[in-house]
């Protein structure tokens, strides 16, 4: 079977990854992007020696009807498709409490496919963002005054999360011209037309905005937050940071500025994989360690931090 150019693209890069990594297990939303990336691997599969299995998380019957409705059409949508194309599924129903927001139910999705892919000896997990997920991503964590260090967010291979992003060099444009072009089907999820929620108000409103604005500005401010992220990563203040994941030295912290504060905690959460957090929460950090007492305890940025005489670490 003949592999079009966007399937090489990705054949290309899975051939290299695969030599370490032989099977992989795929987050299914039944979204349009999930289904191009299901689609493309069973595809490129026939041609490489890998093996994978999809993993489609449903998320129980709280809330609106209307998306419970949803979940029950989308799990049997995606389970129809797997069988068609001869898919080993793996489909958990695992109910996330009541009032759970967007960001809570994709952190809860994440750890399901985590949970799957140790208890099943998966390789790696392969989700489907691609470039528009991640220019949204940096835009809310700006928005959210997460400083630079937050924009250091999603990477095609992250080996320590064991996270495999094969289509984040391409932008939704290339994705959906794939989905046409080999007359894919999909179901859109109704809770993403909802603009109350942030990152669906930066995808439909404030994004094409600017771009009505200013044509050309989504890929220009694209490029620059692209810029601003490896200059970060590249120039990383390992000395104040510190080499140690495990805890954050108080000592070195109560030696700096407020500026330096901030950029060694922001680091300090990056490196134990905490990203969903504030400046705010961050200046609340340094409120809480800027004090005499040597050995306490308290939670921001829903993770608990255990402080000793010299040294802060996160519990769990």
């Amino acid at each position: 079977m003949k592999l079009d150019t966007f399937e090489f693209q990705i054949y290309k890069k899975l051939k290299n990854h695969a030599q370490q990594n032989n099977s992989y297990l795929l987050g299914v939303s039944g979204g349009m992007d999930s289904m191009v990336l299901l689609h493309a691997f069973h595809k490129i599969s026939k041609k490489l020696e890998v093996s994978f299995s999809a993993c489609h998380v449903h998320h129980g019957t709280f809330g609106k009807k209307s998306q419970v409705v949803y979940r029950e059409k989308v799990k049997k949508f995606v389970a129809k498709i797997c069988a068609d194309y001869q898919v080993s599924l793996l489909a958990p129903t695992i109910a996330l409490s009541a009032g759970g927001s967007e960001a809570e139910m994709r952190d809860f999705r994440l750890t399901a496919l985590r949970e799957i892919k140790n208890r099943n000896g998966f390789s790696r997990i392969v989700l489907a963002h691609h470039q528009d997920d991640l220019l949204e991503t940096r835009v809310i964590r700006l928005i959210r005054g997460t400083g630079p260090q937050g924009l250091v967010s999603m990477q095609e291979d992250s080996s320590e999360l064991a996270i495999y992003r094969p289509l984040l060099d391409f932008s939704q444009g290339e994705i959906k011209k794939y989905a046409k072009h080999h007359k894919l089907k999909w179901l859109d999820d109704p809770s993403n037309r909802d603009e109350k929620v942030l990152r669906n108000w930066v995808r439909k409103s404030w994004l094409p905005a600017l771009e009505k604005k200013r044509v050309g500005g989504i890929n220009s401010l694209g490029r620059s937050l692209a810029l601003l992220a490896q200059f970060v990563e590249n120039h990383q203040d390992a000395a104040l940071v510190g080499e140690n994941v495990e805890s954050l030295d108080r000592s070195l912290l109560s030696a700096v500025g407020v500026a330096k504060k901030q950029q060694m905690i922001a680091g300090f959460l990056r490196r134990k994989k905490i990203t969903n957090y504030s400046l705010n929460q961050i200046n609340e950090v340094i409120k809480r360690l800027n004090t005499k007492r040597k050995y306490f305890h308290f939670v921001v940025a829903k993770v608990e931090w255990q402080v000793g005489d010299k040294l802060a670490i996160l519990k769990g």
